[in-house]
């Protein structure tokens, strides 16, 4: 090969390599552009990952400040297995259905704020100050009439509640004092084994222990009963020998400390007037802080009412009042036997089931009927107590008139 020729091929191939070579930085720049693109993307995906974040926790801390604010107006809302939606304006009161426009409403009528109701959080485009996201609310499997438990809303797992809608009187929450003691007696003695051992958070547990001793103190002090008890006094002068008042006052307070059934029926025997105000101004305010949990079976009422079951669900108590001649026997004698007989399931399962069960405790009152007809199927179920008239109970008061601080004018 001639020397110009091997030159001519030595530059043919300089000229090939150039050619790959900016090929090459040209593929490398190519590259480099997506590279920086790609973390352009990737950059943009997680600021905008980050503000959807943000995003959501705002709408989670608006719907947690919406639900701190309608607590402080005893306001509650949740929603049923169904997906519908209820609320209640104030504690155990009747529940009511609506829409999201209709709970917001309601919430505004009673707050004054513009709650605005969301499916779920990614449904918030905007996060306004006050709204609800319906996906976290509490959910409620039913309604159940539950006397062992004062709270409203007792969980069944995660979320899941039923809703108690028996309200607890004033003298019914004292049943809950003794153990509560318990518990902060535990407590005071755990918080006082930490202050021996902890120095950095010793005054932290110092001010701890002195916030429970105060409400110790306090629960210790609610339950003392007064020596002399002017309503004690008038059920020794109510009931016609010593034997009748101390039954009497054990069942009483075997239901009050219990609220389990005895599966007896206590019948009092004798004026009208005294058994009112026994009924009346001593027992429904132990147990009853709404008329609806009892049941005051008369013959009015029995010739109004023909659903039997109305008549024995959800009660606290049962109280039969003076039926006259020509009560249906049959039917009154049914359905004393239902309130009497023992339940044959726990509530727990009656819950679970939607069967009947029977919580309160039978009496059963008469004045001048004898309430043998009706009592005679469960007689060796029955105890039964005689009253005195008011005259006489007045007489040995030397008093015209009853007054007790917690339930006013008892006799006048």
């Amino acid at each position: 090969m001639s020397q110009i020729e091997s030159s001519l091929s030595t530059l043919s191939l300089n000229a090939d390599n150039k050619k790959i070579i900016k090929a090459n930085q040209k593929e490398i720049n190519n590259f480099s552009i997506i590279a920086q693109q790609e973390q352009q993307v990737a950059f943009e995906k997680n600021v905008l990952h980050n503000k959807h974040i943000a995003i959501k926790n705002e709408v989670f801390q608006s719907h947690q400040r919406t639900i701190t604010l309608l607590f402080s107006h005893n306001l509650f809302v949740w929603k049923e297995q169904n997906n519908k939606l209820f609320c209640r304006l104030k504690l155990f009161a009747e529940k009511q259905k609506g829409t999201k426009e209709e709970i917001g409403d309601i919430i505004f009528n009673i707050t004054g704020y513009h709650v605005n109701l969301y499916n779920y959080a990614d449904d918030v485009l905007v996060a306004n100050d006050y709204c609800l996201i319906i996906s976290l609310l509490p959910i409620v499997r039913k309604d159940v009439f539950n006397p062992w438990n004062g709270n409203e809303f007792t969980s069944i797992a995660n979320n899941l509640y039923d809703r108690n809608t028996f309200e607890y009187t004033e003298l019914l929450q004292k049943r809950l004092v003794p153990s509560r003691i318990n518990q902060l007696e535990q407590e005071i003695n755990n918080l006082r084994t930490q202050l021996h051992y902890s120095q950095t958070y010793y005054q932290q547990i110092l001010n701890q222990i002195i916030n429970k001793e105060d409400e110790l103190q306090w629960c210790r002090d609610s339950i003392i009963v007064e020596e002399e008890s002017i309503i004690e006094e008038l059920l020794k002068l109510i009931f016609c020998n010593v034997n009748e008042f101390d039954f009497f006052i054990f069942w009483l307070s075997n239901f009050f400390w219990t609220l389990n059934k005895s599966n007896i029926a206590v019948v009092l025997i004798g004026d009208s007037e005294t058994t009112d105000i026994l009924v009346d101004y001593i027992i429904k305010p132990i147990f009853a802080r709404n008329t609806k949990y009892i049941s005051t079976i008369t013959s009015d009422l029995l010739s109004k009412e023909s659903d039997n079951d109305k008549l024995l669900t959800d009660k606290i108590l049962y109280h039969v009042n003076n039926l006259g001649s020509k009560t249906d026997v049959k039917r009154v004698s049914k359905l004393l036997r239902n309130i009497v007989k023992p339940n044959y399931i726990t509530p727990a399962q009656a819950w679970d089931s939607d069967e009947p069960y029977i919580y309160g405790e039978l009496l059963v009152t008469s004045e001048k009927e004898t309430p043998y007809s009706y009592l005679k199927n469960i007689f060796s179920s029955c105890t039964v107590l005689r009253v005195k008239n008011m005259d006489s109970i007045l007489s040995n008061l030397n008093m015209d008139c009853l007054v007790s601080p917690r339930y006013g004018i008892l006799i006048s």
